[in-house]
């Protein structure tokens, strides 16, 4: 059985012979009749063998490079209690090739695989596809694409519902969007991976600028520079810190955004007033 996926315009083929993948990643589901940019593989097992490495990370997953002609990268999780492996992902050299195998009848392990590993896998390959994947919260409004960003739990989800309570607008995605280069524009896409909420649409817009929130007594819209993205924004995109050749096409593609896309740093004290003045910036043409 094969499921074909259309996310941020990458192509994703996801084969297995039982129905795996949960309902928001299915939404996606379209024809294609090219090769995908992403294929995976997702195998049930009845017991799974640790190939030996280097271990490179080593928290909730654990991940090493392997010396193996079809595969760079090996990922693990491991049972907290039995230390048996449950998840076990190989992924090729440029991550267009992924094997994901899944122990029999646990039901976690398929639910990290959704929530999680195909995440991983989705936002390392489009690296290599001029894109990259943002913690903010993007909103379509007048069929242009705004991204608020803002560490945890200090208010861009809030934000992003002012502008739905007071504006007809789209949320593409409340936690994960994708910002990549396709077809000559720079666009920004809903994901399936929508964090606590789920609030995702499967649609994109061209990127009309990216909003750095500063929780503060007033309101004041402040243009910044290209030292300030670095502080401020880098963060909030998922590198690949494990990987040099990866961050280093990762650095190409971020330069590439912050010189072409609009960034601002909104001080605010959420509310109406707020929401008006980034839009007048934003959108005043």
């Amino acid at each position: 059985m094969i499921d074909k996926l259309k996310i941020a315009d990458m192509n994703i083929s996801c084969e297995y012979t039982r129905r795996l993948i949960d309902k928001p990643i299915l939404s996606f589901k379209t024809e294609f009749y090219t090769e995908p940019d992403l294929k995976i593989v997702i195998d049930l097992k009845k017991s799974m063998n640790i190939l030996p490495g280097r271990i490179i990370y080593n928290d909730v997953l654990q991940w090493s490079v392997i010396n193996s002609i079809e595969y760079r990268h090996q990922i693990v999780k491991f049972d907290d209690v039995t230390n048996e492996p449950i998840v076990l992902m190989y992924v090729s050299d440029n991550w267009s090739e992924i094997l994901i195998e899944i122990m029999a009848n646990n039901q976690y392990a398929i639910d990290l695989t959704n929530q999680l590993l195909i995440e991983i896998a989705f936002r390392n390959r489009i690296l290599y596809l001029d894109g990259l994947v943002l913690h903010a919260s993007a909103i379509k409004y007048m069929d242009k694409g705004v991204a608020f960003s803002a560490p945890s739990g200090t208010g861009k989800t809030t934000y992003a519902d002012l502008w739905s309570e007071y504006y007809h607008v789209t949320i593409l995605n409340d936690d994960h969007p994708a910002i990549r280069f396709f077809d000559r524009e720079l666009r920004i896409y809903g994901t399936p991976w929508a964090g606590e909420k789920g609030i995702y649409t499967n649609d994109y817009s061209i990127l009309n600028g990216i909003v750095i929130l500063e929780q503060g007594k007033y309101n004041k819209v402040l243009d910044v520079s290209s030292m300030e993205c670095i502080h401020s924004l880098f963060p909030r995109f998922f590198w690949p810190y494990y990987d040099t050749d990866l961050m280093e096409i990762s650095i190409v593609t971020f330069n590439r955004i912050m010189s072409e896309a609009k960034v601002y740093r909104l001080i605010n004290k959420p509310g109406h007033e707020a929401v008006e003045l980034i839009r007048d910036r934003l959108f005043s043409n």
